[in-house]
């Protein structure tokens, strides 16, 4: 039971302020950086892309599956828009999000319907729902490198790209 504990207390990042200094602890970081995080996907979902210019730190990189190079954050908000075009209505819902020093984990359910273009599949007006998980590493309250890994072959499989039964039950 106890080393249960004391995995909670080193995921949660807790420490006490230090009153004599008035310095920030590790928790008001953690804090801070999920704030980050959440405000980068409200803004995203509300239609503002700009928020990759307010939100990346120089030398930003996106790391994503099947993508040799990582990305700049320029060629990230790119690849955003590309879906929030695709899928018009697209968005995020956080299921889970979990800071300890300067990274910050989300795992999300991403939706959206499918009414253009996306990876050379024309619309199909299908609704879709995928996983996703995403690894951000904060530098002075900007994202300066994201690892991210998602459900893409359900993804595939709910826009009929992929047979259906191959992948097992879709979510």
């Amino acid at each position: 039971m106890s080393r249960y504990l004391i995995a909670v207390f080193f995921l949660l990042g807790t420490t006490a302020c230090d009153s004599r200094t008035g310095e920030e602890s590790d928790g008001d970081m953690t804090a801070e950086n999920i704030a980050v995080v959440r405000h980068q996907l409200e803004e995203m979902d509300a239609g503002n892309l700009d928020v990759f210019d307010e939100l990346c730190a120089q030398g930003y990189r996106y790391h994503a599956p099947g993508v040799p190079e990582p990305l700049t954050c320029e060629e990230h908000k790119e690849s955003a828009r590309e879906f929030y075009t695709a899928f018009s209505d697209f968005g995020h819902t956080v299921e889970d999000i979990v800071a300890v020093g300067d990274r910050v984990v989300v795992r999300l359910i991403d939706f959206g319907t499918h009414t253009g273009n996306f990876a050379g599949l024309p619309a199909t007006g299908n609704a879709v729902r995928f996983s996703v998980i995403a690894i951000n590493r904060l530098e002075n309250g900007k994202i300066a490198e994201t690892w991210i890994t998602a459900d893409f072959p359900t993804l595939l499989q709910q826009l009929g790209s992929v047979p259906p039964g191959l992948l097992g039950e879709v979510p």
